[in-house]
């Protein structure tokens, strides 16, 4: 094996002063060296580990195959501080679906130093599922990897709150497309973003055609007045939904009288996103 050595010369001088010959002092320094790695190596991992308390780091030195997690990563796992981890039982908590990934994923990282990163699921040692981020990269000396790691992080609340937003949206879909009357979602500044089939079919306009009109646009002009009343109280948050009755102009021209209930939906700072407006032939 390869060892780091400190080499000194030292000259030897005669009595005239001149350089007799000299001394070679070499010192065996590999603990020294070797120690001064671990902690810049242990540095990196820090610098790359995300700040918060579901976000740890890990490195595999892969000579001997030493595996090491920093404190959270045991926490996420479930286990104690004193659990030494290996390879095939860090990839054994991934789920039936995510081991071959992770294991494709490590290979490939240590053979050809591919970086990964990726969203799997693992079974903590409590039995409990948790959706992880998996992020690792390698370190090479002449071209040949000789560590990797990365970070490793708790994203289950993430995903399960993408997972009910994504539900509420089928909902919302389902409800939309499927109301027996119009509804259409239009911008604060008034411009349709989407209709129904509900809505085309009362009025007779098309998808490229509403996407060409505002919400004045085929308001009756007797009623304009009391539409932006309504659009100012909602957007000043004076009221949260309004229902009035109101005339549609139709693309054939005609005058179709309505119940517009009409609500303003807003981001998580509080700002204007779109307008829901249910519209009902009276």
């Amino acid at each position: 094996s390869n060892i780091w050595c400190e080499t000194r010369v030292v000259p030897i001088t005669g009595r005239d002063g001149d350089s007799r010959h000299v001394v070679l002092k070499i010192r065996d320094v590999t603990e020294q060296v070797q120690s001064e790695i671990e902690f810049r190596n242990r540095a990196k991992l820090q610098t790359r580990t995300a700040a918060g308390s579901k976000t740890g780091g890990w490195e595999l030195v892969l000579e001997g195959m030493q595996l090491s997690w920093t404190e959270q990563v045991y926490h996420i796992h479930a286990l104690p501080l004193s659990y030494t981890p290996d390879v095939a039982s860090a990839i054994d908590f991934y789920d039936d679906a995510s081991k071959p990934i992770i294991e494709d994923a490590v290979s490939r990282c240590i053979q050809f130093g591919e970086p990964y990163s990726l969203r799997l699921r693992i079974i903590d040692a409590e039995g409990d599922g948790h959706w992880v981020h998996a992020n690792g990269e390698a370190d090479q000396e002449d071209g040949k990897s000789v560590r990797i790691f990365g970070t490793f992080q708790d994203i289950t609340e993430q995903v399960e709150q993408e997972q009910e937003k994504a539900l509420a949206d089928q909902r919302f879909r389902a409800a939309f497309e499927g109301a027996p009357h119009g509804v259409a979602m239009v911008s604060p500044e008034g411009r349709f973003l989407q209709v129904n089939d509900g809505l085309r079919s009362m009025l007779g306009y098309t998808d490229s055609e509403f996407v060409e009109l505002t919400f004045m646009d085929i308001t009756h002009p007797s009623d304009a007045s009391g539409n932006l009343a309504m659009a100012k109280s909602l957007l000043s948050g004076e009221i949260t939904m309004m229902t009035i009755e109101k005339r549609f102009v139709t693309r054939d021209g005609e005058t179709l009288p309505c119940l517009l209930s009409t609500s303003l939906i807003r981001d998580e700072t509080d700002e204007p996103l779109y307008y829901v407006s249910h519209i009902r032939d009276m």
